[in-house]
């Protein structure tokens, strides 16, 4: 009890000297991305691809904004905002697909960084993404950090229009440490944007590759 309320007040003191603002509205919060914004960001459900699925619009301005300031603005508290509001598209997704039937926990498996790109942002925001998805109900999932990486230091597939040389890009960037893992397993890949779908579908391939008995993606937006 001790320590959450001497937390409380250190949060609390820290924002009467460093404000946060929500990085929409711009009125003061303890969010960066307020309660009322979130609510003004509709579903958007229409996957072109059966096997990638998403919560939102890339094209909404707000949605834009926060994944923006996310990556490039240090802003990491939007991930677990935004997560936690998409959760409920990826529960209906995977009860249509029945993936809570098998005894198994499907596994969220955040895109991984680059250990050089990792330590230029300081953080992996799948990884957020991922977390904040499965701390809405941790009895659902499985998550894992460990068995695939990336192992190859590739430009940002957003600096890449065309979707050839996406695909180039990101080809075998992607090793499993441990090929016993994920044999059967259903596997749910996280990410925060996809555009052409290459990164995701690099992963599946290697998944699949090694054993996974099923393999999807979900991000925040398309």
């Amino acid at each position: 009890m001790y320590y959450n309320y001497t937390m409380d007040l250190l949060k609390k003191f820290l924002n009467i000297l460093f404000p946060i603002h929500c990085v929409n509205c711009l009125q003061k919060y303890e969010t960066h991305l307020c309660n009322t914004c979130l609510e003004k960001i509709p579903f958007e459900i229409k996957n072109k691809r059966s096997d990638i699925f998403f919560a939102f619009s890339y094209k909404n301005p707000i949605v834009k904004k926060a994944i923006w300031n996310l990556k490039f603005y240090n802003k990491k508290d939007i991930a677990y905002t935004l997560s936690r509001k998409a959760f409920d598209v990826l529960l209906d997704e995977m009860q249509d697909l029945q993936l809570f039937n098998n005894l198994e926990k499907p596994v969220l498996i955040p895109v991984p960084l680059h250990t050089k790109r990792l330590k230029e942002r300081g953080f992996n925001q799948s990884e957020l993404i991922a977390f904040g998805i499965y701390s809405r109900n941790p009895s659902l999932f499985n998550i894992d950090t460990k068995h695939i990486i990336r192992n190859r230091y590739t430009i940002p597939q957003a600096k890449i229009q065309n979707k050839n040389e996406r695909i180039a890009n990101i080809s075998k960037c992607f090793s499993i440490t441990n090929k016993d893992f994920f044999k059967n397993k259903n596997i749910i890949i996280i990410d925060d944007v996809t555009t052409t779908g290459a990164t995701i579908f690099e992963l599946k391939n290697i998944l699949i590759q090694n054993g996974a008995r099923s393999v999807y993606g979900f991000t925040l937006a398309q």
